[in-house]
């Protein structure tokens, strides 16, 4: 988690953040239990805290949680000015090495639910965003090109799932709970004014996701290279074991 949290799991939130081996890299880290700010600054001293809005009083939750005891509940409203979604002020680059991550929960069976989006131009396709078909991660770059995995679901659902998109040079890939999913190459010089958390900017057919959503995080770096294990509030390991 990005914030302290006690033995117990990671479930409880203390003071302060937690030491992030990528910390030079982490420009953007809403853990979204308590309120939307980001604490990229607290871990990064070379960051600036990136200011986000709230749409249609989009607040925290006690319902789900996966740390923290909290998360922020999204209502999969389709209607943009109704719709709840965080909008990040990013100015981001995401013509380098990057990695996005969060951990969301599904609370329904949806197809086109948008985790995340970012865009400079939508009208002129410069951005990308991604959004739940079923049980897979889709990706859709400059407004028309699809990238999808053609497999059996893998999204699980009534639990915490973790997504990563990362960049790799010019590879993009997608993690969902740090397994590879798949990977297509880009050439894209991808810059940002602001990014939506759980819909898509702009566009009215894209549905809102419907669920919760916390530990949003941006690297300016390529944090997965390959597969690797999520946190998790009960990990399978024994102390001093035979």
């Amino acid at each position: 988690p990005i914030l302290n949290t006690t033995n117990d799991g990671g479930r409880v939130a203390t003071v302060g953040v937690r030491t992030d081996a990528f910390a030079s890299n982490l420009v953007l880290a809403l853990p979204l239990v308590g309120n939307k700010e980001d604490v990229s600054n607290q871990i990064n001293s070379g960051s600036t805290t990136k200011s986000v809005a709230a749409n249609d009083s989009i607040g925290p939750s006690d319902v789900q949680s996966n740390f923290y005891e909290g998360s922020f509940y999204f209502d999969g409203n389709t209607t943009e000015t109704s719709a709840k979604y965080l909008e990040v002020a990013s100015g981001l680059n995401f013509s380098q090495d990057f990695t996005v991550e969060m951990w969301f929960y599904k609370t329904t069976t949806q197809d086109y639910g948008v985790l995340f989006d970012c865009w400079n131009d939508q009208t002129s396709g410069d951005g990308w965003y991604s959004w739940i078909a079923g049980g897979a991660i889709d990706i859709i770059k400059d407004s028309s090109t699809y990238y999808y995995d053609s497999s059996d679901s893998v999204i699980l659902d009534d639990t915490w799932n973790h997504v990563a998109y990362v960049r790799d040079n010019n590879t993009f890939k997608v993690f969902l709970n740090g397994v590879f999913q798949y990977s297509f190459n880009i050439t894209d010089s991808w810059t940002s004014t602001k990014c939506w958390i759980g819909s898509g900017q702009g566009n009215g057919s894209m549905a809102g996701f419907y669920g919760y959503i916390q530990d949003v995080r941006i690297y300016q770096t390529a944090k997965y290279t390959e597969n690797f294990i999520p946190a998790s509030t009960n990990p399978d390991i024994l102390p001093y074991t035979p």
